[in-house]
């Protein structure tokens, strides 16, 4: 028996059932959850793809800095070796292998080194000139007593006053800012002594920012600011951590000792710079040390031997 046009009409028009919608349903869901999965995926993709395109341009330029720098170290007269030991006296280049855990690169509020990587520390003179002293001029080179009053004996020196012009003696321009910098912001820099004689004969002694001079009354007597006058204490080596025994600890000086016994005077004067590479321990949430790892290749600067 035939359904009439009306009765087929109806049953037509019903829509879904239940169970037809229920499947829809789960399908749709379940096509939903899939195009969710795949978008984090391709974000997590990204930010992994974009975290090694950082660290592959932080390499290029660790690499050419390390490389520039690596090849000055020692300039302004520390020798320059390569040692895996403890750094030792005037040592240049040092590599320290394989970092314990929870080791951090300065002091305890400093970043952590991540374990097991290697940390490079240089030494040297990198980024300001070496300055060249009138040295037979009295009125510019002088070592001082205790008690203030001019010596030629190294082993009785404790102050050195040095005067730098902003020509030098062989009539070369000298950019005096950093030195200047250094007075202005009372910075202990550590200086580089080198003797007319040899290279080998230097030293290293403490800025003494507070009773130095941006000025210099014997450069140009008509142009005081055509000069500077730095004063610097020699420390004893092995005698302590006051900066200029620390930075003694450099020099080829005896030990107890204060400068080495040629060093009558100094031709050339340098600010000694340390600087150390390291991978720093970083996470992709900051605040959250559970998150992963996002090491970075990074750099300090030290006052050096401290």
């Amino acid at each position: 028996m035939n359904l009439s046009p009306h009765r087929r009409t109806r049953r037509s028009n019903r829509g879904f059932t239940l169970i037809e919608a229920l499947v829809t349903l789960f399908v749709t869901v379940t096509i939903l959850v899939a195009m969710l999965a795949l978008f984090d995926f391709s974000n997590k993709l990204t930010k992994v793809q974009t975290q090694v395109a950082d660290m592959q341009q932080e390499l290029r330029i660790g690499q050419y800095e390390l490389t520039h720098l690596t090849k000055m170290a020692g300039r302004g007269g520390l020798p320059a070796e390569l040692t895996d030991r403890p750094l030792p006296a005037g040592v240049a280049i040092e590599v320290a292998n394989n970092i314990p855990a929870s080791t951090r690169i300065g002091d305890s509020a400093s970043p952590v080194v991540v374990q097991g990587t290697d940390v490079l520390t240089i030494r040297g003179t990198f980024v300001t000139p070496i300055y060249q002293i009138n040295y037979a001029d009295n009125s510019q080179w002088q070592m001082l007593k205790v008690d203030g009053t001019p010596t030629i004996d190294p082993a009785q020196a404790r102050t050195v006053v040095a005067q730098i012009c902003a020509i030098s003696p062989a009539g070369v321009p000298q950019d005096l800012t950093p030195l200047r910098d250094a007075i202005d912001n009372a910075v202990n820099e550590a200086i580089s002594l080198v003797s007319p004689l040899d290279d080998s004969i230097y030293a290293v002694v403490a800025l003494s920012p507070g009773a130095s001079s941006k000025t210099s009354v014997n450069c140009n007597t008509a142009d005081t600011s055509q000069g500077v006058t730095l004063q610097m204490t020699v420390g004893s080596k092995g005698a302590g951590t006051n900066p200029e025994d620390v930075y003694s600890a450099l020099s080829p000086a005896p030990n107890a000792g204060r400068l080495p016994p040629t060093l009558t005077s100094a031709a050339f004067l340098s600010i000694v710079e340390e600087y150390r590479y390291y991978i720093r321990q970083e996470y992709s949430d900051p605040t959250d040390t559970t998150s992963a790892p996002a090491p970075r290749l990074a750099r300090a600067r030290f006052f050096p031997n401290t």
